[in-house]
């Protein structure tokens, strides 16, 4: 049995809007708007695990900048690790481990 089998997952409804912020597991994820589209992309920023829900977001550059130090991370970082997700109206439906809403 490999570790994706051992889990169970689930889809879950998130209102859809940018910052929105939900946890999978043990991990944090928020839901990031990029060229028109949201994605769920993890909320931790890769130098202290600074909340980048909270930073901004530069569009031209493919930033996201965390608002504890200033580090700028870029989109393409965090688009691999982002979770499956599909807008359905005014939720995004996420497939995850499980789901608590902040």
């Amino acid at each position: 049995m490999n570790a994706l089998e051992a889990k169970e997952l689930v889809v879950v409804k998130i209102e859809a809007r940018h910052g929105r912020v939900f946890r999978s597991g043990r991990a944090r994820y928020f839901l990031l708007r990029h060229k028109g589209e949201l994605h769920a992309v993890p909320d931790a920023c890769a130098h202290r695990g600074g909340p980048l829900s909270k930073g901004s977001v530069d569009e031209c550059k493919g930033t996201v900048t965390c608002p504890m130090h200033q580090l700028k991370t870029s989109l393409k970082l965090l688009m691999p690790k982002a979770l499956p997700a599909v807008r359905v109206g005014t939720e995004v439906r996420v497939v995850c481990e499980s789901e608590t809403v902040d």
